[in-house]
């Protein structure tokens, strides 16, 4: 018979392989939690840095993309015959009303049958009204366009501000900068005013991965920063360029870009011109925008342009007039 003593040796040891299963289980979870809370460092980590790589490309990457091209031959070339009344809707539902049969047996059921199909009908021609009228708007849209492009075809200089309203409407303006006007609008040229983002749109920091997978975020060289700025400058002055080609037929787009400087005349901000270029179609088309260096790819125009690496941009003068 088991005396009291060894029940109770009994009773601790089972208790105490209980409490270290326990305790073994609990130490495997906080295990598994820290390799779990690890991974997910490491996922947000990498993340972070694809996020800032890809809003650094995105800032040098702007003169690749053009926001519109526009055929003028071919909108000038589209046909002006006014779409045709189809009561297709009102026909069908008439098929049905036509092929009703009332009175007889369940003629109660049959009346209300009959109100639904002349309902149906009268839905149908709404329909049919509704359908004819946003066909009349498109054709007329169309044929808008088509008396533009006649008159963007013929080089008319107030046909491109019509253009260059609705290349407003259509670009990435958030992409290119703050504001864009055009000015001294020509047959075959004119000039662009873009006020540029400033220079907050550059990160402070740059972050990268260490080796460890874990996140490594520090401030940004003041002359790395300012090259970064320079590329975006010169890229986003000539997306603009390319969006103007793009849409109108002129062969020079003179773009000035500005940005608020410190006047040291007054201590205050001004808005300055800090880039100045003379776009060629001809030249442009020329390029592979996919490769060049937007700040390198100036040396292909006449363009004025004072940059310091640990300053950033200063202020010139806008180029005068257009070669002849």
């Amino acid at each position: 018979m088991m005396t009291s003593k060894q029940l109770q040796r009994s009773i601790r040891k089972h208790s105490n392989n209980a409490s270290r299963d326990a305790a073994r289980r609990k130490r495997e979870l906080e295990r598994r939690e820290k390799q779990i809370a690890k991974a997910e460092e490491a996922e947000r980590a990498e993340f972070e840095v694809a996020l800032y790589e890809a809003k650094i490309e995105a800032l040098l990457t702007v003169h690749q993309d053009v926001s519109v091209v526009v055929d003028w031959a071919e909108v000038a070339s589209r046909v002006d015959d006014a779409p045709a009344y189809d009561p297709k809707f009102e026909a069908a539902a008439q098929l049905e009303l036509d092929a009703h049969r009332g009175g007889g047996f369940f003629a109660k059921r049959k009346e209300a049958r009959r109100e639904k199909l002349e309902a149906a009908v009268a839905h149908g021609r709404r329909q049919d009204n509704e359908a004819h009228l946003e066909a009349m708007s498109e054709h007329e849209a169309e044929m808008a366009a088509r008396q533009l492009a006649l008159r963007v075809l013929n080089f008319e200089s107030e046909s491109y501000v019509e253009a260059l309203s609705t290349f407003n409407e259509m670009s990435e303006l958030a992409a290119i900068g703050e504001g864009i006007k055009f000015k001294e609008i020509e047959p075959k040229r004119l000039v662009a005013e873009l006020d540029a983002h400033s220079d907050d749109v550059i990160p402070k920091e740059f972050k990268s991965l260490l080796k460890s997978g874990k996140l490594s975020s520090k401030t940004m060289p003041v002359t790395k920063r300012w090259a970064l700025y320079q590329d975006h400058v010169c890229s986003a002055s000539m997306r603009l360029a390319r969006d103007v080609f793009g849409i109108l037929p002129v062969e020079m787009v003179k773009v000035n870009v500005y940005d608020e400087l410190l006047d040291s005349a007054t201590g205050h901000l001004d808005r300055m011109c800090v880039l100045s270029v003379l776009y060629s179609r001809v030249t442009i088309e020329t390029l592979n925008v996919h490769q060049i260096d937007p700040s390198d790819s100036l040396s292909n125009f006449v363009h004025e342009m004072q940059f310091q690496k640990t300053k950033g941009f200063k202020p010139v003068e806008p180029i005068q007039g257009f070669p002849v």
